[in-house]
């Protein structure tokens, strides 16, 4: 019986695939170790109060948990609220200060108080934080146009000029 030839692995393919594994094995590490490096937070939308102001203008008081997964140190230069509308379009809030805000609700006590402190500039985020912030924008929108909207958009600028686009679409109508 003749023996059947037996396919092998050239040796420097052997060597070559060897190196490959090592060479992935040593880049995997490096990503796995700078993962915390990112300068960027995350946040999630915890009540939404709409609050008109008058006919054709509405205030948008949000509560936010906002964790800073990385390692470093986030720190707010600019906090913008924007209200994606039912027809996609997106419109900018002017942003409310903690002390206007705090006026408003103390004079209008049906709507509720501030639960947290507003995210001013400045405003400093340690690596592995989470905490609950307010972000308060009037909108020249009236109410009814507001609640028809498909969500928000915050974004919060790091002073080294990275910005995090945090997006919370929901259903019309809620």
């Amino acid at each position: 019986m003749a023996n059947k030839p037996q396919f092998q692995i050239p040796a420097f393919a052997k060597y070559l695939l060897i190196a490959c594994g090592i060479v992935a094995l040593i880049v995997a590490l490096i990503l796995w170790g700078n993962r915390g490096a990112q300068v960027r937070l995350e946040a999630r939308l915890l009540k939404t109060r709409l609050i008109p102001t008058d006919d054709a203008a509405a205030l948008v008081v949000l509560e936010v948990r906002v964790h800073n997964p990385a390692d470093v140190l986030f720190v707010i230069r600019e906090a913008r609220l924007k209200v994606v509308l039912a027809d996609g379009t997106e419109i900018d809030g002017a942003p409310v200060t903690q002390g206007d805000l705090d006026r408003f609700l103390d004079y209008y006590k049906a709507y509720g108080g501030r639960f947290n402190p507003v995210v001013r500039t400045k405003e400093r985020f340690p690596g592995g934080s989470l905490t609950d912030r307010t972000v308060a924008a009037s909108f020249q929108r009236s109410v009814a146009d507001i609640e028809k909207r498909r969500g928000f958009v915050l974004e919060l600028e790091d002073v080294d000029g990275v910005v995090t686009r945090i997006t919370q679409m929901e259903a019309a109508g809620k």
